[in-house]
């Protein structure tokens, strides 16, 4: 997930590089959360119950989107609205498409469910701080940045990546799964499996 890209060569008019894309984690919500809720924060694996508990994902909702942008919003803004709600009916068949691999117990929910689900007793939850990034209007995905060397123009192109993490939802601790780029926001046929893969290789016996 970290591997930078490949360079490549633009051929417009004056030579123009595109140099190796430069990783920018911004993901840290989560880290201030355990931070106030005096929890911990797990890297590189899983809880160990995680074969006989519940977990939940959270799907995409669409939104009421005004037919005309308001006064003070941003074009850029009122476009990721629109192609939020664009984005969930695909993101949506994915998720339920890779949910299916999972080999323990789940359950696909929306965001303002969770609270009732840890009720019924779903002890974890599957998700990334960048979950709501085109809602809120702070995406940034990848970044392409102009520089001069010597009468040449260089483009870098910065990607953002995302920590995807399990959340225990009875102690708040947060369980790092892996990294993925923020481009690949609602593709949950490669966010998914970062959890099937590792939760496989995690417990062999039980998956």
């Amino acid at each position: 997930m970290q591997t930078p890209t490949l360079t490549f060569l633009l051929g417009l008019g004056s030579t123009m590089f595109l140099r190796p894309a430069v990783q920018a984690q911004i993901s840290g919500n989560y880290r201030k959360a355990a931070k106030e809720a005096n929890a911990h924060i797990f890297k590189d694996q899983l809880p160990n119950d995680l074969p006989q508990a519940k977990i939940l994902y959270i799907k995409f909702e669409p939104v009421q989107v005004p037919a005309q942008r308001p006064e003070g919003m941003t074009s850029e803004a009122y476009t990721r609205l629109r192609w939020h709600n664009q984005n969930c009916g695909w993101s949506g068949d994915q998720l339920r498409q890779a949910a299916r691999k999972y080999p323990f117990a789940y359950r696909i929910t929306t965001q303002d469910s969770v609270a009732y689900y840890r009720s019924q007793g779903y002890k974890y939850l599957l998700f990334h701080d960048s979950f709501n990034s085109f809602l809120t209007n702070n995406y940034q995905g990848v970044r392409t940045h102009m520089s001069f060397s010597g009468g040449t123009r260089y483009f870098q192109e910065e990607i953002t990546t995302v920590d995807l993490y399990v959340q225990d939802l009875t102690t708040n601790d947060f369980y790092v799964v892996d990294k993925f780029s923020e481009h690949h926001l609602y593709k949950y046929s490669l966010i998914i499996p970062l959890l099937t893969k590792k939760a496989s290789k995690t417990f062999p016996a039980k998956s």
